[in-house]
């Protein structure tokens, strides 16, 4: 509809320019004062109308383009917050695969500990940075583990879910005490006592399975 006005208000501004031109031209050729007088009266009129017209149809145009503006700003909003929602999912598969990464790469839970802290500190830049219109998660996890000098791994549980509770886990050398790596098993290294965590957050030793 606003293209339907548009036009017309076009067309309504050249009608009455060539009224205005009209008038003007038989304005010139008036024989007595009292014609000129009216015929300027009327000139004056229809110039106004013409001003209106050419005022509404810029206003048109500017309601036009503000529309256009407020649409784009709402899809860009949506879009916006479709990715805020997405963040913290992707965080948690990257952390988890790089996590797998560094437990293959690395020789020690320290060593995997410096990956990981490394990780936390650009993170946040790598998600906002990256693509995901065109890339994928998986592109970004081999983006970061290269950066980080380690191979990326398949990772059989992106969600790391993991149902044993914290105060019943044994710690061993194939599983770390890590905030990062969780239960993501570590190369085989020198043996280390079987440990369980106490309620009380201390650890204790546990059955012997030999």
């Amino acid at each position: 509809m606003a293209d339907r006005h548009g036009r017309m208000l076009a067309e309504l501004a050249e009608l009455t320019l060539d009224s205005v031109r009209g008038l003007h031209d038989r304005l010139v050729a008036a024989e007595t004062p009292a014609e000129a007088q009216a015929l300027g009266l009327t000139l004056a009129r229809v110039s106004r109308a013409l001003r209106q017209t050419l005022l509404l149809e810029a206003k048109l145009d500017k309601d036009r383009r503000a529309q256009a503006s407020q649409d784009a700003a709402d899809e860009a909003g949506v879009r916006a917050r479709r990715v805020a929602a997405q963040v913290p999912v992707r965080k948690a598969r990257v952390r988890r695969a790089v996590a797998v990464a560094a437990a293959e790469s690395c020789e020690s839970v320290e060593a995997a500990e410096d990956l990981m802290d490394d990780l936390e500190l650009t993170l946040d830049d790598y998600v906002r940075a990256f693509d995901f219109e065109t890339g994928t998660v998986e592109e970004l996890i081999a983006t970061l583990c290269e950066d980080l000098g380690i191979a990326p791994q398949d990772d059989d549980d992106p969600a790391g879910d993991d149902d044993a509770p914290n105060d019943a886990r044994p710690m061993t050398a194939e599983t770390p005490p890590s905030p990062y790596l969780g239960s993501v098993p570590l190369p085989p290294g020198p043996p280390k006592p079987n440990l369980i965590q106490m309620p009380d957050g201390g650890w204790a030793p546990g059955p012997d399975s030999s």
